[in-house]
């Protein structure tokens, strides 16, 4: 942090921080980054513009900090859900359908304040940068989950297979939670989750799960 902001250690502190930091969220949500100022966040969050400034250096490090935030929620939601079960004991569409059960699940935190990271990751290096180091986590994790089932699946690039299905799950979940899909999302997620299956595994196995 800057010289000039400070960290909380009291509780009262604490509260105002964290007050600052959910108005952020609800209005960049709702208004986007470049659609919202300093004064109007810290009149959501109830507190003097020069209270706002002593715990944020400025609008662009407080956006950060709720981006950070807002992602690892979803990569330990992601992370929680994946290691809920035992996947090599699952059959090939069971484990599709948890993949995408999972990222779906991630995505319902904020479609709002996803569209509007989403807009900051082409316009910012930044939002940019810390995006592709959680996809990068993401994508580890997924390749952790292949691995348990690497006997089964046709793929041989397990890096380049979780990427590649990441960013199907991600663009669909996109299209469902942040625009208007133009079709019903259980017949997107039916269709996606075929694709998948046919991509990662095997013909030989016969349909389980």
């Amino acid at each position: 942090m800057s010289p000039k902001t400070r960290i909380p250690r009291q509780q009262r502190g604490i509260e105002t921080r964290d007050s600052i930091l959910a108005a952020a969220r609800e209005l960049f949500s709702a208004k986007g980054f470049h659609g919202t100022n300093s004064k109007e966040i810290a009149g959501r969050a109830g507190v003097s513009i020069g209270s706002f400034y002593s715990y944020f250096k400025n609008k662009k490090v407080l956006f950060m900090e709720v981006f950070k935030a807002y992602k690892q929620e979803q990569i330990i939601r992601i992370l929680r859900e994946q290691n809920r079960q035992r996947i090599e004991t699952l059959g090939r569409a069971t484990i599709v359908r948890a993949i995408i059960e999972s990222i779906l699940a991630a995505h319902d935190l904020s479609p709002g304040f996803d569209r509007e990271a989403m807009v900051m990751c082409y316009a910012d290096p930044e939002v940019k940068e810390y995006h592709g180091e959680i996809e990068r986590q993401i994508n580890a994790q997924l390749v952790e989950t292949l691995r348990q089932v690497e006997d089964r699946l046709r793929v041989t690039d397990l890096e380049a297979a979780a990427a590649v299905v990441s960013n199907a799950v991600v663009m669909t979940v996109h299209s469902i939670k942040i625009f208007d899909a133009p079709l019903p999302r259980d017949r997107l997620i039916d269709a996606l989750a075929e694709m998948i299956r046919r991509f990662l595994f095997k013909d030989s196995e016969a349909p389980a799960g």
